[in-house]
């Protein structure tokens, strides 16, 4: 890795750091919306940086978002997103707990047999 590339990861990891915060407190203030746009800027510079795994936490923040703003099917795709990039980054732990969010998800919904599905994933 040249300077150059080690400088750029840097940066990245910087600006997601700041979309990550950004965020956490768009969603404290209750302004779901711009949560949405700063953990889904977090995710692309997370993985530009090569972070796989802080990539899928930001999906999963974007998720737990969607979730407070009665978006269900958006946030299982976001988890389900997340659940691919913790399997890319070998994180067993941090993907049965996206496959138990699914689960409680899709039981909200009544689909209890793809709820039981993603149980037993986890």
């Amino acid at each position: 890795m040249t300077t150059s590339d080690k400088e750029k990861r840097e940066q990245d990891l910087q600006q997601a750091e700041t979309c990550l915060n950004a965020g956490s407190e768009a969603c404290k203030d209750g302004k779901l919306d711009q949560a949405a746009d700063a953990f889904g800027e977090a995710e692309t510079r997370f993985r530009l940086a090569g972070d796989v795994k802080r990539a899928g936490d930001s999906c999963s923040l974007l998720a737990a978002a969607q979730v407070q703003d009665n978006m269900p099917e958006k946030a299982i795709r976001s988890y389900q997103r997340a659940l691919q990039l913790y399997k890319e980054a070998d994180y067993p732990v941090s993907e049965a707990d996206s496959y138990l969010a699914i689960g409680h998800i899709e039981r909200q919904l009544g689909q209890l047999d793809r709820a039981q599905a993603s149980y037993h994933m986890a």
